[in-house]
């Protein structure tokens, strides 16, 4: 076992560039998207669906690794094969739901192509940073290891075992769209063999469309936008389906289906509704039951009192009294705004205000002590 000590920059360093041709690797592999996009043939784009045919190229294995014409995309993960694979975006239609089916068209080409080398994985360092100045580091421990995985290294079968992936749907600015992933070359590791499927009709089924959602946004910018047209397989379709997300919306008290009328409340303290005031504002007193007049602040409920002889009539004379507070918010809010606003409609559940008396039958106190300080403000 080699250990040095370095300074901890040093070390920082020499990691990053460790990691160069890793990064490399995976740059190049996104290279060549416009060879991939000259393999797709479109067969139909409609509101409903996106169908297309996809023809890979010729396979070939260099230094234990396989590639292929048109893969553009590389799966990594660690202990697995290598393997080329192919990736694209798929827009949708507001609020529709995708599912997608493969069809395989051609043949599959079987080729003998031996032991592929997996992913490598990346040793933990372990490193004491006590010492910031300077840290000893074992040199072995940040070789990169072609360990394989058994799981999948020792089973007879092909990898990966799916065909393709769909992800859940996304945003691109004003447009949502899916991951497709297609996987038409697979290994199988017990028999060192290949399998490249060389045409297939891949058909993404859009469900559920709501085309009279929000149109884009505002502000337009399909500068940024164009930047993903070679990403996009259906981005001239696209256009059309341009909307903003639908705002998640919380539940609320609120009611649906009804009247409801708005009272502004510009003082503190106890505010009387009468008859006339809820015919004059449209309500249909003569045709409603007082006992289930409900009222609203701000998703909760008002208590109040009902002013009349309880006969389930709404009758001239009798009033709904109840206690309202001015705008109460932030100094600067109130600036601008004073006026509270409660709500009020029929055929709701009351909360009626109740009466409690004094315990041990001691006198109610109608009276009680305070402070108040009061200090002209003359500097702002």
């Amino acid at each position: 076992m080699t250990k040095r000590t370095f300074s901890l920059l040093a070390v920082t360093i020499f990691v990053i560039l460790l990691s160069l041709p890793l990064a490399g690797l995976a740059a190049r592999s996104d290279t060549s998207s416009s060879d991939a996009t000259s393999r797709i043939v479109a067969l139909s784009s409609s509101d409903e669906q996106f169908s297309f045919t996809f023809a890979p190229g010729e396979m070939s294995l260099q230094n234990g690794r396989i590639a292929v014409d048109g893969l553009t995309s590389l799966l990594r993960a660690p202990g697995a094969p290598e393997l080329p694979y192919y990736q694209t975006l798929i827009a949708l239609p507001p609020g529709a739901i995708a599912t997608a089916e493969l069809v395989i068209n051609g043949s599959e080409q079987i080729e003998q192509v031996g032991y592929l080398n997996p992913a490598p994985l990346q040793n933990e360092l372990d490193m004491d940073l006590s010492n910031l100045a300077e840290v000893d580091i074992d040199i072995d421990a940040l070789a990169l290891e072609d360990k394989a995985d058994a799981a999948i290294y020792e089973l007879d079968a092909y990898y990966p075992g799916e065909r393709f992936t769909l992800s859940e749907p996304a945003y691109l600015r004003d447009l949502r769209v899916v991951s497709l992933k297609l996987f038409p070359l697979s290994y199988n590791p017990a028999t060192g063999t290949a399998a490249l499927i060389t045409e297939m009709t891949v058909t993404v089924h859009f469900q559920g469309s709501d085309m009279a959602v929000n149109g884009p946004l505002t502000n337009r910018d399909d500068g940024y936008l164009q930047g993903f047209a070679g990403s996009i397989l259906n981005f001239e379709q696209a256009g059309q389906w341009r909307h903003t997300p639908a705002p998640a919306g919380g539940a609320s008290n609120f009611p649906t289906g009804i009247d409801t009328y708005r009272i502004a409340v510009t003082a503190d303290g106890i505010h009387e509704i009468s008859y006339a005031d809820l015919q004059a504002a449209g309500m249909d007193v003569d045709n409603i039951d007082p006992g289930t007049l409900e009222m609203m602040y701000r998703g909760n409920p008002v208590a109040y009192q009902f002013v009349g002889n309880g006969n389930n009539v709404f009758e001239s004379g009798e009033a709904v009294r109840f206690y309202g507070e001015i705008f109460d918010s932030s100094r600067y809010e109130e600036l601008y705004e004073d006026t509270n606003f409660y709500w009020i409609w029929a055929g709701g559940t009351p909360t009626l205000a109740g009466n409690s008396s004094s315990d041990s039958g001691q006198p109610a106190a109608t009276s009680f002590r305070d402070t108040v300080i009061l200090e002209a403000q003359n500097w702002y």
